[in-house]
């Protein structure tokens, strides 16, 4: 997904995109890596990888990012 992310937010700012196969190819890559555990570094077993687990009654999980331009001196901010 960040791939992909990044591949629009190219083409919005008027640069080169990247290809939208190569960007999904990795995406779908990235996902495969993650469902199956990643090998430590010293050729160990597979770590488990966390899951998304639901929240108590009542409460709410919110993901949020940002970013900012010190050459722009722009931001941005998702949740």
């Amino acid at each position: 997904m960040w791939s992909l992310w990044i591949s629009r937010n190219d083409r919005h700012h008027g640069k080169v995109p990247i290809d939208p196969g190569k960007a999904l190819e990795w995406a779908i890559d990235t996902c495969s890596e993650l469902a199956n555990g990643f090998k430590a570094a010293t050729g160990g077993e597979a770590t488990q990888v966390m899951r998304w687990q639901l929240t108590e009654d009542g409460h709410y999980k919110i993901n949020v990012d940002g970013a900012f331009s010190p050459e722009s001196n722009s931001g941005a901010t998702g949740v």
